[in-house]
């Protein structure tokens, strides 16, 4: 933790340009949990070499990122700060994962068995020779 600490405090600063790329060029995969993906991208923003950039754009920058199944269901208007977001995206993601199917056997499928053989061994030819003789 302290080695990741001081690495990210003396690393050479990336340039805004490639920030930016890193932010609005990935977008939210459906496994990626929101909160993760907030952090992660909240984390490049804050190596901008501005100011301060305000909750609001940064929330802007974020939100046409998110998966499109959190899109749906939060709409950018009723969020104003990313504990906001967060809150209701958990919400969605409670409802997604009650939604998946439970994994279950097909009646028809066969069990993926592995059968091992063991054959007798066969002597080698030095070995065949001193029993012949």
């Amino acid at each position: 933790e302290f080695e990741k600490r001081l690495r990210h405090a003396y690393a050479p600063k990336l340039p805004a340009y490639l920030i930016f790329q890193e932010v609005f060029g990935v977008k939210q995969q459906p496994n990626e949990l929101t909160e993760t993906f907030v952090a992660r991208n909240r984390a490049r923003i804050a190596q901008l070499p501005y100011e301060a950039i305000q909750e609001e754009l940064e929330l802007d920058m974020i939100y046409g990122q998110l998966h499109k199944s959190v899109r749906e269901k939060v709409s950018r208007d009723s969020v104003t700060t990313f504990d906001d977001l967060l809150n209701a995206a958990r919400g969605v993601e409670r409802l997604r994962i009650e939604d998946l199917p439970l994994s279950q056997p097909k009646e028809n499928q066969k069990r993926n068995a592995v059968t091992f053989v063991v054959e007798p061994a066969t002597p080698s030819k030095n070995v065949a020779k001193r029993l012949n003789s």
